[in-house]
């Protein structure tokens, strides 16, 4: 099945919309419009930590994230930042530029998972390890969705990515694909959280979040007079 250009395409390639509390630089928003990054990122923190507690597997930088605070006895929290940090120095060779988002999302992300990890008690049954499962792959769409919308920078991952395949001329969803198979290979080496929750994040969480995306687009569109040219 030739999934490119088909209908269903879309629904694996994520659009960000344009929306009314896009910011106008990466460094320069509206309250409202850092109330939304933030707000998104603390969503998207809890989604993850969901997934941890669910005992069904994480996402794969979180294994990565999880299997350095096994083998280093660092918090969860603290994992994930010095994973983002170590991510983010990638960025200087490359040239690659951060913004407000950026910085927010090294920060938030691990705050709120940690929070997360420390407030949710582990699923303990079946059903349990479902709904958090689902859970999380909701809230870490829902929450993407409303941080990129923002246009105020990638997080670090993503700048990697995107930064790499500009340098070296690679394509950006193989380059994805290889980044985060090594992070979870190496991260499943460490005792992290690997699962049948890995596998279903991977297969889902693209259509999960161009869903989000477009609910966003819908509910905070540009209005007519805005999006409209001026006339002569």
């Amino acid at each position: 099945m030739k999934l490119r250009g088909s209908p269903l395409w879309r629904y694996f390639a994520p659009r960000v919309e344009e929306v009314s509390f896009r910011a106008a630089s990466p460094w320069r928003a509206r309250p409202l419009t850092a109330f939304i990054l933030i707000g998104g990122l603390a969503i998207f923190g809890m989604g993850e930590a969901l997934m941890v507690r669910s005992n069904a597997g994480a996402a794969p930088w979180t294994v990565f994230a999880t299997g350095l605070a096994h083998a280093t006895r660092l918090s969860l929290g603290w994992a994930t930042f010095v994973v983002s940090c170590g991510v983010f120095s990638g960025w200087w060779p490359l040239r690659q530029r951060p913004g407000f988002g950026t910085i927010a999302n090294l920060t938030v992300i691990p705050i709120f998972l940690e929070f997360g990890y420390r407030a949710i008690p582990s699923a303990h049954s079946g059903w349990m390890q479902i709904i958090m499962l689902l859970g999380g792959l909701t809230a870490i769409g829902s929450g993407g969705a409303l941080y990129l919308s923002c246009a105020m920078g990638t997080g670090p991952r993503d700048g990697l990515m995107v930064g790499m395949g500009r340098r070296f001329n690679l394509p950006i969803a193989r380059l994805r694909t290889a980044i985060e198979l090594c992070a979870l290979v190496v991260g499943t080496a460490m005792g992290g959280a690997f699962g049948v929750g890995t596998i279903v994040f991977a297969v889902t969480i693209g259509p999960i979040l161009s869903v989000a995306l477009r609910l966003v687009g819908r509910w905070w569109s540009v209005p007519a007079t805005r999006s409209a040219s001026p006339t002569s």
